[in-house]
């Protein structure tokens, strides 16, 4: 099995003559900086059509004084995650090759880069003796190995935490700025050697519709990569973290469509929602699952007969398991490894429009008119006689239109909308619970013909909830949005 080491780094590029500033006072009272210089060779492998690299993971087979293996560089929500296996055998390892098996697809794997590194080490050391983070001075040569390079020397600093705080990242940053560094421009050095300093776009002002979309997809991209290998190591939240993700990159092709060519967005929307529906499978037996186990573990001891909670757990478990071993036949598929191979188009050369060159305020004028109309339409939903549950109902519509239209918003650096936020999240909240009620009535019902005879229509749902902050989303947000080319969106 591989070992799994979560990577928080920030890089920055620097001057061959950069001198990395004093540290000593960061480390603590009764800490102390490290400083040695260590030699590392590493290896990166690739297919002939840069089949990894697209997907923003980085394979490579490392040698030398420190830190040896074979290594996956995997996207995460925060930083990357690193997969190690023991660096013995000139090949990758068989588990290395299963996981990577669908972004491969049979093609080979072929020596691209050999990124030959001189390292000195600033490891900040806590009193207790734990290592609280590593500032790593680079100079840094890249050979190439069939896969071309055009970058052949740099020079950078990362710093990666270990057992320190986010504050101590955000400290140490500073100190390196003020010495001179500057925000790298690269996300990892195979990127750099292979396409050139500069030109990964990290950094550089996003002001255009298309370039803050793309960002947006990538963001949802690297998670639906990241659930691939998360869910094959049973992660925690895995499945959902990566539904969600399918689910805002379709919210994002529907909403913004004048923005991406008509037909690829419509057959990219359908692939997206088969691999969302087999994963909202698994999800929706965990959630039922969890929510049962705690309402039989609430009711009073007279009403809990005999085992009557293990039996209905027992019974879940094994619905749970069922759909596991679904999504694990989905992920072997031809149909997966398609998708994810148009994920990694879309990436590259993603099919806009025109519409895709206007300026990012354009994006408000769609998200504006988007929680208008499924306002509205959720209020209508729940004025009804009944609140009409289902993965097509209109209330269902509303739902995943509020919860992943505002969430992309939301992300958007250049698109901020004020304090009209905590009102529309309140809203997309809302109609998730009466959904979820829905759903979990109809579940708890009894089934069989008398069970039907007995049915009286559709689960009854609350629908007091939602009704005032819906109602308010419309005027609100015309009176309030407002646009920032910077800034951080709110929390």
């Amino acid at each position: 099995m591989a070992e799994v080491a979560p990577e928080i780094e920030t890089k920055f590029d620097v001057a061959p003559d950069f001198a990395v500033p004093p540290l000593d006072a960061l480390a603590g009272k009764h800490g102390h900086v490290d400083v040695d210089v260590v030699h590392l060779v590493s290896t990166y492998y690739d297919t002939e059509a840069r089949d990894l690299l697209r997907q923003r993971l980085a394979l490579r087979r490392r040698l030398g004084d420190a830190d040896t293996g074979w290594q996956l560089k995997v996207p995460a929500s925060e930083g990357r995650t690193e997969l190690r296996w023991p660096p013995e055998g000139d090949e990758p390892p068989i588990e290395m090759l299963d996981l990577l098996g669908p972004f491969l697809r049979g093609h080979p794997l072929h020596p691209a880069v050999t990124v030959d590194t001189t390292r000195t080490r600033h490891r900040l050391v806590a009193e207790d003796g734990s290592m609280l983070a590593e500032i790593a001075a680079d100079d840094v040569r890249a050979i190439d190995e069939g896969g071309g390079v055009r970058a052949p020397r740099w020079h950078e600093v990362e710093v990666e935490l270990g057992e320190g705080s986010r504050d101590l990242l955000q400290e140490v940053g500073k100190r390196l700025l003020h010495a001179g560094a500057c925000p790298s421009t690269s996300r990892s050095k195979l990127a750099r050697a292979s396409v050139g300093i500069g030109n990964e776009g990290v950094g550089t002002p996003r002001t255009s519709a298309g370039a803050l979309l793309l960002d947006y997809l990538n963001t949802q991209a690297d998670a639906i990569v990241a659930g691939h290998f998360a869910i094959h190591r049973d992660a925690d939240d895995a499945v959902h973290k990566t539904r969600v993700a399918c689910r805002r990159t379709r919210s994002t092709l529907r909403t913004f469509g004048d923005f991406f060519d008509a037909d690829q967005a419509s057959g990219f929307e359908v692939e997206l929602k088969w691999y969302a529906e087999v994963l909202g499978n698994v999800r929706d037996a965990e959630v039922l699952r969890a929510r049962f186990k705690a309402a039989v573990a609430d009711l009073p001891a007279d009403l809990a007969v005999g085992d009557v909670g293990q039996r209905i757990d027992k019974h879940l478990e094994a619905e749970h398991a069922q759909r596991m071993e679904e999504l694990r036949v989905a992920m072997r598929s031809e149909r997966y490894a398609a998708l994810l191979a148009e994920i990694g188009r879309w990436r590259e050369d993603p099919p806009f429009t025109a519409a895709a060159g206007r300026p990012a305020e354009a994006l408000q004028e769609v998200v504006v008119r988007m929680a208008k109309q499924k306002g509205l339409l959720c209020s209508f939903a729940i004025a009804g006689d009944k609140a009409e549950i289902g993965i097509d109902g209109p209330l269902a519509v509303t739902r995943y239109a509020l919860k992943y239209g505002l969430a992309l918003a939301h992300f958007f650096p250049a698109l901020v909308l004020t304090p009209e936020w905590s009102i529309t999240r309140t809203a997309a909240s809302n109609v998730s619970a009466i959904a979820d009620a829905g759903s979990t009535s109809a579940a708890s019902r009894p089934s069989g013909p008398a069970a039907e005879r007995r049915a009286t229509g559709p689960a009854e749902v609350p629908r007091y909830a939602a009704s005032a902050p819906i109602h308010a989303i419309p005027s609100r947000l015309t009176t309030h949005a407002t646009v920032r080319t910077y800034g951080t969106p709110p929390q």
